[in-house]
């Protein structure tokens, strides 16, 4: 109710508008290589004088903007969630975590665990190891110190084909705040262990 007659009132005062302007000879330019036609005035209705239109109009305008007011309220427009979810948001599918890392480039952006050891050579820069996954199926060649989404390559050994990931444990548990984890290009075959691949 409150909107339809916050309409009507807007298209009354555009009617008003409209109708001063038409009085006053307000003509439009005409386009280029036409002659310039003689303005035409409106007639005027019997009994109302420009001024009359002008105060009502002005009439009209503010008590649109009392009801824009009084409908808003002392709020205005906007969206506090104040603790609820995002209603944006999808409820199943990409989670806040693989969105954030699907911004990193290169194995920023990787678990470890999605990546597959397949060698390590030996640079002059030092060992590198080549890892190969993740959801394109790329190469990566990495060295010591590079990052993954959840650890760090904290030593290649060439020689023991053996690539050990440094990743951090939330666990006030355990006296070190990290595990090493050793991934080995070639895993053993009796016992071998937690962390080989």
């Amino acid at each position: 109710m409150l909107r339809k007659s916050l309409v009507l009132g807007a298209l009354g005062w555009l009617a008003l508008v409209g109708a001063v302007l038409a009085q006053q000879g307000g003509a439009t330019a005409p386009p280029e290589g036409e002659p310039e036609a003689a303005p035409v005035k409106a007639p005027a209705p019997e009994g109302v004088q420009p001024a009359d239109l002008v105060e009502r109009a002005t009439e009209l305008q503010r008590k649109f903007e009392a009801g824009r007011e009084e409908a808003l309220g002392d709020r205005g427009l906007g969206y506090d969630p104040a603790g609820r979810r995002d209603p944006f948001r999808p409820l199943v599918g990409v989670s806040v975590e693989q969105e954030d890392r699907g911004k990193l480039p290169g194995i920023a952006g990787l678990h470890w665990e999605e990546l597959s050891l397949k060698g390590i050579v030996w640079t002059p820069d030092g060992p590198m190891a080549i890892f190969f996954g993740g959801a394109e199926q790329l190469g990566y060649f990495v060295k010591e110190g590079m990052n993954f989404y959840n650890g760090s390559v904290y030593r290649i050994d060439p020689v023991a084909s053996m690539v050990t990931i440094r990743q951090k444990v939330e666990d006030r548990n355990q006296l070190k705040p990290y595990r090493d984890i050793d991934i080995r290009l070639h895993p053993l075959e009796e016992g071998g262990g937690a962390g080989t691949q």
